[in-house]
């Protein structure tokens, strides 16, 4: 009965590198919002849950079917909905029925010992997580993974969802008798980081500049959504990639923006309003430095020092974002900051005058 597992195991062991380096930014970003620092448990602990949610996904969705016929291809498997329907698998299977309700139980227990031990959630939260996870995995095998396929090639099983609900709930039992033998800390919510780390300052940059990006895709899709609403009203003419509004009623036509010039603005907008305005009216905390406890003032300045110390701090990313306007600036800029970071324990900006945010040793890195 365990060769049937051997495939996704392998499946999900050759995946996990190459998940995990994907997922490292995120990972990261999570353990210092969660932790305030890099440990090593926690790193393990983060990365054995990737190897989990993959096992997971390959355990239950995998192998996919191939070929022009069979399961999942012409025609579909029938959900089975009866939730006492294990009772007549026992009878009819014997031990092999039993296996697969321990195993759907067995599945679940590692997520309800990671949420009740890593994140001390409670039974309800718990109970809650479990059957919403099992709920996506019962509906994608319901759906043909959610369209991939044009019937579901695998069994849609009422039976299997409270099992594998029952499995965190079990998860969560050992969490707590480990809870017993070897008591965990109650969670405290970790520190503002002023003296950050470099590698916590550019977490915290990426996602800024992700959020920055983000809003430039939103703002340039509804910008080309309404330009194409004005074309069909024939209010708007293309030239080539540029648009031009045309209001013959009223004798007015003038050039639009293009979707690129747009995109450029709004993301410079974006920029100043993310790694300026922001942290100057939060403590030194841009969106990102606050997801990841940390702020970029190291040090308490004000007036004009303060002032100095966000325009040096905002050139250096106007010269890695606007390369055109200063050649080779996008590399010697930041390769100077990485240079210097060693000999300043901080960015070169840092250096400004002010007094102590915090007493050293207080917090962690």
């Amino acid at each position: 009965m365990l060769h049937a597992f051997s495939g996704p195991f392998r499946m999900a062991i050759t995946l996990w590198p190459f998940i995990s380096a994907l997922l490292t930014i995120p990972v990261l970003a999570l353990i210092y919002h969660r932790c305030g620092r890099i440990t090593l448990s926690a790193l393990v602990w983060s990365y054995l849950a990737v190897l989990y949610a993959l096992g997971l996904g390959c355990f239950t969705l995998y192998p996919m079917p191939e070929g022009t016929s069979g399961l999942g291809i012409t025609y579909g498997v029938a959900p089975q909905l009866n939730p006492f329907a294990f009772i007549g698998d026992i009878q009819k299977d014997g031990v092999r029925a039993v296996f697969q309700i321990v195993a759907n139980v067995a599945l679940f227990v590692p997520l309800g010992y990671m949420l009740g031990r890593g994140l001390q959630w409670k039974w309800h939260k718990v109970l809650f997580a479990g059957f919403a996870v099992s709920l996506l995995i019962e509906t994608a095998q319901l759906t043909g993974f959610f369209g991939l396929y044009p019937y579901a090639y695998r069994t849609f099983d009422v039976d299997d969802l409270m099992s594998n609900t029952r499995g965190a709930l079990v998860g969560l039992g050992c969490a707590c008798l480990v809870g017993v033998i070897r008591p965990k800390s109650a969670y405290e919510v970790p520190p503002i980081a002023y003296h950050p780390s470099f590698v916590r300052r550019c977490i915290a940059a990426i996602i800024d500049f992700g959020l920055c990006e983000l809003c430039s895709l939103l703002v340039v899709g509804f910008y080309a959504a309404l330009i194409l609403l004005l074309e069909r009203h024939g209010l708007v003419e293309m030239l080539g990639t540029q648009p031009q509004l045309n209001l013959a009623g009223a004798g007015i036509v003038f050039p639009l923006a293009k979707a690129d010039d747009m995109a450029w603005i709004t993301f410079w907008i974006c920029l100043v309003i993310f790694e300026l305005l922001v942290p100057a009216t939060r403590g030194g905390s841009t969106l990102g430095g606050s997801f990841i406890r940390m702020s970029c003032e190291t040090k308490k300045r004000r007036g004009a020092m303060r002032a100095l110390f966000y325009g040096l701090r905002f050139g250096v990313f106007f010269c890695v974002f606007a390369p055109s306007i200063f050649e080779g600036a996008a590399l010697w800029v930041p390769s100077v900051c990485v240079l210097a970071y060693p000999f300043c324990h901080g960015m070169p900006y840092d250096l400004l005058p002010g007094s102590p945010q915090i007493p050293e040793g207080k917090q962690g890195v």
